[in-house]
Order: structure tokens, then sequence, then C-alpha cells
């Protein structure tokens, strides 16, 4: 569009080119005119057919002061940018009469025309007033007679009501939220702090929403890089790193296609709509990172590229390129050899053939660095380096602590409370448990006052702790001298019925080794019963023993049919005295906190954690034995998934393997049980009085 008035065409083709315009097009348009930028399309449609109609009337030589010169439809466009103000719906007469200014300025109106103009816009009673009382002569007694009769009598504590009551709706994006809550507090003097909270508050409650709505003063240079193929699609999301200057990735993601896309995607047309889809897909799945932020797009298709500067395009294209408007993006082609990262993703997209685990030297890099930045773990490292420090040594250039023959890492302060957050939240276990975990593998100065600090603010914790009280009877432990030999079990529930129709946990505990087995249940009769031990049979044979209630699934003809055909005692507690089978009640009671922690994001799918639940009571070391009970059945350690495995990586070539002897391992097992329940025989008695 010229800006000169050479080569001008008529009003009407001004018109269509401004209603046929982007976004982007019109911001320039009216930077090159130095006028304001911001607001939606329509207001920056409106703005600048206003400029361009004061443009024509300049190149006319247009100086008369009625604007009876001025063309219909240039007059229609005037109008059409400010709303007609009637007196009747409650709108603030204020507020009319500043826009209506502000467009006057624009347009340069004189006082002859800002009382034409104002006239025509005026309807219903607003209309009928100014005739009667015969005040629009000129428009500053217009302006005063529309001020004193139509002054809006607000209701402070209405309007805060309202804005309290208002929420985002699904249908509207936050843009026309956020104008529709301003819209709101400008009816009263609500000040712009109060209207921020109104609006945070009327968003779901969720973080990733919320978070769109904070910006941060520092923002790091960020790419997204994209692909399609006709597997799949696959994104990167990239940001350079401030010391070295290089990009590095911080999220990976990719997908699937659809059956027919990959039929189909020979075609031109096919290809370049994957392309975009993929962006589109990509930037969905990344709004919360990039929405606010100036980024790159780098892609391998050139088509895209043009995308926004076509005119006809597809429906389902169009959509696309108005989703991308929300967002402040320049793109980049880069050829399809240089795309090979992003390219691998979209032809291996997940669940197919994808692996991601965090990268162990970043681990290494960031602890070297955390310990480099902490003053006293500096201090110490120096004295190390002129051994003048006892008990600490240097690993690969970690700082570790040398304890009882073994060397656990110093961790700095900085990173302190996210690792005994992370070992804590593997099960939400008590501080004794915790710490026992943690020293394993690192070394914390006052390490337990940390570790209870940790937990007493645990909020999953607080919210699933159960109080506890003084009970009658004496404690009884049962002798046991082997794995695999006594059982525990016991019915937990009823749970919350889940899609699968789970209501209970069959639970199953070894008396020597704590090992625990847990099998969702959808009754708890006989038959499911029956076939879990069977299962549990298949695996790990018999047991010599089985401890239980008095429940139905146990006292049954088919159930003490099982026991003497396997040749297995039987023995059933007394009824009313849950600690007669006090392993399994120590479980249950450990259990039901634990899954209700693990599943507090989907509480009615309880069962998919039970699992989980196994895993961290299996690899949490029992105060009896003090080892895990994965380790003292089958004698090697467990490994998930959360472990760094750090002290791994810094002894992979100085490790010193040691393997005792299973016999002996067990002896002293036997021994530390029989230890700690006189001990607690003790203990227990101290707290319970003589049954009546």
């Amino acid at each position: 569009m010229s800006h000169n008035g050479e080569g001008r065409s008529n009003d009407a083709d001004d018109a269509l080119q401004v209603d046929t315009m982007t976004v982007a097009q019109l911001k320039e348009e009216l930077r090159v005119r130095k006028l304001k930028v911001t607001g939606n399309k329509v207001d920056l449609v409106t703005r600048l057919k206003a400029a361009l109609v004061l443009e024509n009337q300049r190149e006319e030589g247009c100086d008369d002061d009625e604007p009876s010169g001025k063309s219909d439809d240039e007059q229609d466009d005037v109008e059409e940018s400010i709303d007609t103000f009637s007196g009747d719906k409650g709108k603030n007469v204020k507020l009319w009469i500043k826009e209506f200014e502000d467009l006057a300025e624009l347009c340069e109106w004189n006082t002859v025309q800002k009382t034409i103009y104002a006239k025509r816009l005026l309807q219903g009673s607003a209309r009928l007033f100014v005739k009667s009382d015969d005040c629009g002569k000129t428009w500053k007694t217009l302006k005063a007679a529309l001020k004193s009769e139509f002054v809006l009598k607000v209701d402070s504590r209405a309007v805060h009501k309202e804005l309290q009551r208002r929420k985002k709706r699904t249908d509207e994006s936050y843009h026309e939220y956020c104008y529709k809550m301003m819209e709101i507090a400008a009816r009263a003097d609500v000040e712009t702090k109060a209207v921020i909270q109104y609006i945070i508050d009327g968003i779901d409650d969720e973080g990733y929403r919320k978070s769109i709505l904070y910006g941060a003063k520092t923002i790091p240079e960020t790419e997204l890089h994209t692909d399609a193929s006709a597997l799949g699609f696959g994104a990167i999301l990239l940001q350079r790193d401030s010391e070295n200057r290089m990009f590095h990735p911080v999220y990976y993601a990719s997908g699937k296609t659809t059956p027919e896309a990959k039929y189909d995607s020979y075609k031109l047309e096919v290809s370049y709509k994957l392309e975009v889809l993929a962006i589109v897909k990509a930037l969905k799945k990344f709004r919360i990172y990039l929405i606010g932020i100036p980024f790159t797009i780098v892609t391998d298709c050139k088509v895209f590229m043009q995308t926004m500067k076509k005119k006809d395009i597809c429906a389902q294209v169009a959509r696309w390129a108005l989703f991308l408007e929300d967002f402040r993006y320049t793109i980049i082609h880069r050829p399809g050899n240089n795309m090979r990262h992003v390219d691998a993703l979209s032809r291996h997209p997940l669940p197919a053939a994808m692996l991601v685990e965090e990268c162990e030297d970043s681990i290494l890099a960031r602890l070297r660095r955390n310990q480099l930045k902490d003053d006293e773990l500096k201090n110490i490292r120096k004295q190390v380096e002129e051994n003048q420090a006892d008990g600490f040594v240097i690993v690969n250039g970690l700082l570790c602590k040398e304890v009882n023959g073994d060397t656990p890492i110093v961790i700095p302060k900085l990173m302190q409370t996210s690792v005994i957050r992370q070992i804590h939240e593997r099960g939400h276990f008590g501080s004794a448990k915790t710490e026992q975990l943690l020293k394993s593998d690192y070394w914390i100065k006052n390490m337990h006052s940390k570790v209870e600090r940790v937990i007493q603010n645990c909020l999953a914790c607080i919210m699933a702790a159960k109080k506890t009280g003084k009970q009658e009877g004496w404690l009884h432990p049962i002798d046991k001298e082997t794995p695999l030999d006594t059982y525990h079990v016991d019915h937990l529930g009823p749970m919350p019925s889940t899609q699968k129709k789970y209501q209970y946990i069959f639970a199953i505990v070894d008396a020597f080794t704590k090992f625990v087995w847990l099998y969702p249940t959808k009754s708890t009769n006989t038959t499911e019963v029956l076939n879990h031990l069977m299962r549990q049979s298949a695996i790990f044979g018999n047991p010599r023993r089985i401890i239980s209630d008095q429940g139905s699934a146990f006292t049954s003809n088919d159930f003490k049919s099982y026991c003497e055909d396997e040749g297995i005692e039987h023995i059933t507690i007394v009824t009313g005295i849950p600690r007669g089978n006090g392993q399994i009640e120590r479980i249950n009671r450990t259990l039901i906190p634990l899954l209700t922690k693990l599943s507090i994001p989907h509480p009615a799918q309880w069962h998919k954690f039970v699992t989980q639940a196994q895993q961290y009571l299996n690899h949490v070391p029992s105060r009896s034995t003090g080892m895990t009970p994965f380790y003292l059945l089958f004698g090697v350690r467990m490994r998930l998934k959360e472990n760094l495995q750090i002290r791994e990586i810094l002894q992979a070539e100085n490790a010193i393997i040691f393997q005792e002897k299973r016999d002996q391992l067990r002896k002293e097992a036997h021994e530390a049980i029989s230890k700690i329940q006189t001990e607690n025989k003790q203990n227990y008695k101290k707290k319970r009085k003589k049954t009546k």
C-alpha cells in the first residue's frame, strides 16, 4: 500500500485492501503512520481506515469544516470506528466521550465536525434528550449536557462482585477474557493490582495455565526446530546458553501421523500440510514456554515461509495461520541435511522407538558447578588439594566424604533441598528411612534436621497423615528362619472403584525379608486369592505357613482344601485383634497414605500406582534388618529409573565388587531380626497396659 499517494487506488479499493490485510501488515501500515498498534484485528482495521480517510481528505484539499464532502463509505468507516451511545444500556458516558475525542483527535476534526458526528452517534434516550433540551449547538455544550444527564452511578461493591464471579469460559481466548475483565473494571475505580488478581482467580486452578499470565525479566534466546514425515512429527525446543553461547535442547516431542497421511504423503499438498501441522502441534505442546516471548521457528520447508503471505489458502491452513498469530516468531529455512536431529524424531515417533534419559554428564557438571559456587565447599576443596583436610576426597572433580570406606558425594547447599525432596518423594517415607536412603549416595551436613524440615513441609504427607493413639495388648513376635517360609496375607479396602472394577488390594508379605507383593482385585472372594497364590507359587514355590485373618476368603472350604493339597499350614488370628497379623497390618498402614500421595493427580486410577508402590516398599531398608527387602531376597540392589546412578559413574573404573555368601547374609539378618524383636517387645510394653 502506498504511503505518499502515488499510484493510490480509489477509496473502495483502499478499504478492500485493508479488510484483506493480515495483522502483521496492518501493524506495519500503522507504524509507518506513527499510530498505535495495540488492540485486536478489528481495532487495527478501524484505525487504519480512519487514517486513510484523513489522508484522502488532505490530498483532495478538503479543508471545509463540514464533513459532507466525504463519500458515504468514508463516513461509514469513521462512524463504525466507535460505538453509538443511547444512555439506556448502562454504558459509562465518560468512557464514550473519551473514545469519541480520541477518534476526533486522530482525524483532526474541528468543533463543528465533532458536533455533527457526535449527534449522528446518539440513539435512544440520548438522542431524544438532545433534541428536547436543545443543547447540541456546540460540542462543548453537548458534552457537558451528556455528562450531566447520563452520569453513571456506580456501585463499587457490585463491580467487585461481578469481577469475582466472572470466570474464563472455555470458548474464549485469554486475550478476550482479559479485555472483558478490564471492561467490567472500567465501570468503577478499581486498582490495577486488584484487576490482575481477579483475572488470575478467574482462570482454572492449574499451574500451566496461570503461567501464561506471568513473564520473565530475562528470556534466553529460543529456537523451535520442527519436521514432519509420513510416519510422524518431531520437535525440539532449544535455548542458548549464556556462558558458551551454544544452543542446548530443553524439550523433545514427537507424535504419529494418521494412517491416511502415510499413503498420501507423496503428494506435495499433503506434505506441505504435514510440515505446517508439525509446527502447530509443537506450538500447542510448548505454548506455556513460548507465549509472549520472541523465538525462531527453524524448518526445512520453504513453502511454509510463504504461508502467512498467501491470499488464497485452504480453510484448514487458514485456521492454523490464525493460531500462529498468538505468537511472536520469525521463520528460518534450513536445508534437510542440517535438520537430521529433528528428522529422527519424526521418523521414529513415540512410543515406537525412543528412550529419553537425562544426560549423566550434565548431572556431574551441575554438581561440580554448584560445589564451586558454595563458599564452604570451596574452602574444603582447597584444603583437600593441599592435603590439609581429613575425611574428604576429590573423585572425578567432585568433592566426596569418606564414610566407613565409602565415598558419598557432598551435596552443596543450593541442591540439598531438591535432592532430599527427590529421595523423599520416591515413597513419601518418614525421616529415618529417607535419611537412610540419602546416606547410601550422598553426604549432607546436619542431614537429620534438614530431612525433617523437608518432610514437615511435604504437602502430600500432610494431607495423608494419620493420627495414632495408645491401644491395649502386648506384642508376641512370630519366629521366622528363612525367606519365603511364612506369608502374611490380607485384603486392603474397599477402595474407590476404578473403571476396571478394582476395589481391593490383596497383599502378601514375606515374614523374613519383608518383601511385599500387591495385587489389585475386584472382590475378596476365594477364587481371586487362590489365583494370586498359585501365580506366586509358580515363581517362588509354596510357603510353609500362611497367616491371615478370619475373612471369608481364608475360611472357605476351597482355601482349606488348597492349603491341605499344597502342604501349607494355615494360621488365623483372633477376630478383632488385627495386631495378631502385625506385619501385614503395618504394610497396610504404610500403603494407604503411600497410594494416596502417588495417585493425587488421578485418584480414580489408584490401581495404576500399585506396582510403583510395591517397588518403593521393597526398595526401602527395613528397620529390623537394616537392608532392603529386595536385596535380602535376591542379593542385588534394585535399579530404579529415578536413581541418578552418580556413584556408578564416578566409580566405573575403580569399583570394588563385594560378593558375600547368602547364608552368612541371612544369618546376620536373622540375628538382627531377633534383636529388634526383643527391643520392640520391650518398647511396646512400655506404651501398653494389661488387657481388661
